[in-house]
């Protein structure tokens, strides 16, 4: 690749223009926070989870991303699943078909509206999805960690969650599906009829 004419020779800007604008010392909550997202909704982990569960299909990242979201909210509308994989409600279709062929995924009546409709795990996407889970719960990151490190851990993170979930429009279950306050699950008839 030819180099641009704007490009700047590194030993003329000084160390504080260079230098990560949150984190450069040590690292912080905020920086520690992001990589960890980082790492965990990158491709590569993403790609290792999928290997590790035996996803059947290898390369089709959006209908793991779908399988993972159902296994956190249990029932979710093509637009939901739309918006939290971030893409077309138009190809959230295609993936939502390729799942129903594979036998992964079933679509019901959405009982909060007539017209529209709910996709859900089949049993197979039920196992397939406890395999996922497997995959992504390797303890093996926590060795060294005392039981009740652990557990402030979990209580910790819950809180934070829970905290940031409290903004208006409830960002947290709206864009991940899971619940973090008394926010409407799918009505009782859904459940009866399962």
């Amino acid at each position: 690749m030819p180099r641009s004419k704007n490009t700047l020779p590194l030993d003329a800007l000084a160390a504080e223009d260079v230098a990560p604008l949150v984190g450069g010392d040590a690292p912080s909550f905020q920086s520690a926070f992001q990589a960890i997202v980082a790492w965990g909704t990158s491709r590569s982990y993403r790609e290792q989870v999928m290997r590790d569960s035996g996803f059947p299909f290898p390369k089709d990242l959006p209908a793991f991303l779908v399988i993972n979201q159902l296994i956190y909210r249990g029932l979710a509308t093509p637009t939901a699943l739309a918006d939290a994989v971030d893409t077309t409600r138009s190809n959230m279709s295609r993936v939502i078909a390729r799942l129903e062929s594979a036998g992964l995924v079933f679509r019901a009546h959405d009982p909060r509206d007539a017209r529209g409709a709910v996709i859900g795990l089949t049993a197979s996407g039920r196992a397939l999805g406890s395999r996922v889970v497997d995959a992504m719960q390797d303890v093996s990151v926590l060795t060294g960690w005392s039981a009740e490190e652990i557990e402030t851990l979990e209580r910790l993170t819950i809180k934070l969650a829970s905290t940031l979930d409290a903004f208006p429009n409830h960002p947290l279950t709206v864009t991940a599906g899971v619940p973090f306050a008394s926010v409407q699950r799918w009505p009782a008839v859904v459940e009866q009829g399962r």
